[in-house]
């Protein structure tokens, strides 16, 4: 069985498992056929099978709970173990409008949260927008960095079932599962039980829906490119799947009410004429071929039809849809689960082995480092299997503007490796990056900022060593006083634990 097929499971044991259980633990007290048992060691040894089977039928739940959450991070690679001690059970559910949500699994480690969902809409004939309006956790409210299969980001609506795009035929358009991984955390140090909050709204179509497309026609299918060597018997098999699955998911569409049109039928803006909410077979809006015609017009980038002249673009587009119902999901997680499996307390190499005093001060003075062209102020620096998070400035020798500019053009890109100059083990999951931030403080001080949060870690280095680039590209090439200036950087950035 499939890693996303597993996902249809619930973090809890069946009835009938429990009633398989409850009905194993009393033959094994009274032995075989409900009769007492004669033999006091035989009792013993059944109920110890059966109080061993309930611990291994609970680890498979729990394993089975975690599965949609791994399948989300992972993609179906093995979670380290250090994910798999750090994952927590979560069973809570909301709904509204004949839409419920049910959240399956949790990892929080002191740096942000990752969730793993499912979605059912209960009346898949009538399209339902669900949007994650907001998410707090002990009581911070949180952002969505990196969003999830059919769901949301917040602000963003996503229809459910999930008809919209191809899919491989074992994939669920409903109910649908994926998840989330949150922005970092502005509190530290989080522990006990604190309580996620996320507020989840329902919406309809207030008009029907009309999917115009290209790919109705049998001919529809891609021809190979004319530049490349491809198999033609193995271009057509692609074909041929590519086709069964744009079928389906017309099916599918048809099956939620929505009509489906060739684009040579009729323009686009007819169909918005007759009271259709026109989208393409991604779900995206699709405007009429010309929008100088009375009545459309151009707002936050897209195209949108008022015949009348009368509504403002935002009326426009909240006059589609309409809600239906809102509903808040509550559930806690342990803010202490895998505490083991995080690495926070690093220091200068120079620092941790005790042979630069000077180096030892500057770091008690405020995680400081000095450099011959600024100084660097470590503000997070931690690894964890959900997370890597460096955060620091870097502060120009001269407090000006134009200094700032500068050292943000010397230190073009900057990397991560162990103590053998090795990319870390990083788990395949999605992460975002964020280049440097150029601000100045409520100090006053002009600053470069650098903030990385990406992957977790399949397992932790002895030695966390920060290097520099010229560019991104390793074409890039630094002029001399840019290598000075990167071997100084090498030379402090070295980090290990003390």
């Amino acid at each position: 069985m499939k890693l996303h097929e597993l996902q249809n499971t619930y973090p809890t044991i069946s009835k009938d498992c429990r009633e398989a259980l409850r009905k194993g633990v009393e033959a094994a007290a009274l032995g075989e056929s409900g009769r007492k048992a004669n033999k006091t060691r035989k009792a013993r040894f059944s109920l110890v099978l059966a109080i061993v089977l309930l611990l291994a039928l609970i680890g498979a739940a729990f394993a089975a709970a975690q599965m949609g959450l791994f399948d989300y991070l992972f993609y179906g690679q093995e979670p380290s173990e250090g994910m798999t001690a750090s994952a927590q059970t979560v069973t809570a559910r909301g709904g509204a409008d004949d839409v419920e949500v049910t959240i399956t699994g949790a990892v929080y480690d002191g740096e942000r949260v990752a969730l793993s969902w499912s979605a059912e809409n209960k009346k898949p004939e009538s399209l339902a927008l669900i949007q994650l309006k907001s998410i707090s956790l002990g009581g911070e409210w949180l952002d969505e960095e990196v969003g999830a299969i059919g769901m949301s980001f917040t602000g963003y609506d996503h229809c459910l079932p999930a008809v919209f795009g191809r899919q491989e035929a074992t994939w669920s358009r409903n109910p649908v599962h994926g998840g989330m991984i949150s922005s970092p955390m502005k509190q530290q140090g989080l522990s006990g039980q604190q309580e996620v909050v996320m507020q989840v709204r329902v919406s309809r179509y207030q008009k029907p829906v009309l999917v115009w497309t290209d790919q109705l026609a049998e001919g529809s299918q891609e021809e190979p490119p004319e530049d490349m060597d491809v198999d033609l018997e193995w271009w057509a098999q692609v074909q041929a799947e590519h086709r069964g699955d744009t079928l389906a998911m017309f099916q599918a569409m048809r099956a939620a009410n929505i009509t489906v049109v060739d684009r040579d039928e009729k323009s686009a803006k007819w169909w918005w004429e007759q009271g259709y909410i026109v989208l393409n077979e991604g779900g995206d809006l699709i405007f009429p071929e010309d929008c100088e015609d009375t009545g459309w017009y151009w707002e936050e980038g897209s195209i949108v039809y008022d015949p009348e002249g009368q509504m403002e673009a935002p009326a426009y587009f909240q006059s589609l849809s309409k809600d239906t119902g809102n509903f808040t999901i509550r559930f806690s997680v342990d803010a202490d689960e895998g505490k083991a499996f995080r690495k926070d307390a690093w220091t200068p190499k120079v620092v941790a082995d005790g042979s630069d005093p000077e180096a030892a001060r500057q770091w008690a003075n405020g995680q400081q480092i000095d450099l011959p062209d600024c100084t660097v102020r470590m503000q997070r620096l931690c690894l964890t299997p959900l997370s890597t998070r460096i955060q620091f400035q870097m502060i120009p020798q001269e407090n000006t503007e134009a200094a700032m500019l500068e050292l943000r053009d010397t230190y073009g890109w900057l990397e991560i490796t162990d103590e053998n100059g090795q990319e870390l083990d990083f788990a395949g999951m999605e992460y975002a990056y964020e280049s440097p931030w150029l601000h100045q403080t409520a100090e006053g001080k002009w600053v470069v900022e650098w903030d990385w949060t990406m992957a977790g870690l399949k397992s932790f280095p002895r030695e966390i060593h920060l290097g520099a680039r010229a560019g991104s590209s390793e074409e890039d090439l630094p002029n001399q006083e840019q290598e000075e200036a990167f071997a100084a950087f090498a030379e402090k950035m070295i980090f290990a634990q003390p």
